[in-house]
């Protein structure tokens, strides 16, 4: 099984800081069609991502539940089903095991879907930490190079977005 482990905010939504609510959420450009071109080359996919919002008080669960719905429902609305959804509900300083770059997501992920290899993964995601999560559970990385965040940590591929990684992986 060929897997995406795809962060959200940045990788497949516009990430403008304050993605609390679906009113806030935008598709970025291009996400339905190149997830399409990787559906149709045999991958499946799944979200991994923080959400400190959350434990910092400034998103409720019920409006993280409800973006999430929604992004969910605006990619199956492109034919793209996401097959599960991994999160962090955390603040950033909890110290707890499950936020990027910690593993605790992919346990939950394994816990799920015993079928899934790290090693036919890779992970996706516009931050250190998507990247080094990535590395620590063994998957190939890519990170979408927004300009947003600093890119120290070098990953297996830098790209501009979701497109650019297809045209570099499926290659007739």
């Amino acid at each position: 099984m060929r897997v995406l482990l795809l962060d959200r905010d940045g990788t497949l939504n516009i990430d403008n800081g304050h993605v609390y609510t679906p009113d806030d959420l935008q598709l970025l450009p291009d996400v339905i069609d190149a997830l399409t071109r990787f559906r149709n080359a045999g991958y499946s996919f799944f979200i991994m991502t923080n959400q400190g919002a959350i434990g910092k008080g400034l998103q409720t669960m019920e409006d993280y539940e409800d973006t999430e719905s929604c992004l969910e429902s605006l990619l199956l609305e492109g034919g793209i089903e996401i097959e599960g959804t991994y999160f962090c509900a955390h603040h950033p300083d909890d110290g707890c095991t499950c936020r990027k770059p910690a593993i605790g997501l992919w346990k939950q992920l394994q816990d799920d879907h015993d079928d899934v290899s790290a090693s036919d993964c890779i992970m996706i995601g516009d931050k250190d930490t998507d990247i080094l999560f990535g590395q620590a559970i063994g998957a190939k990385t890519a990170r979408i190079a927004s300009g947003q965040y600093p890119a120290n940590v070098k990953a297996d591929y830098e790209v501009r977005d979701l497109a650019a990684l297809a045209d570099i992986l499926l290659v007739s």
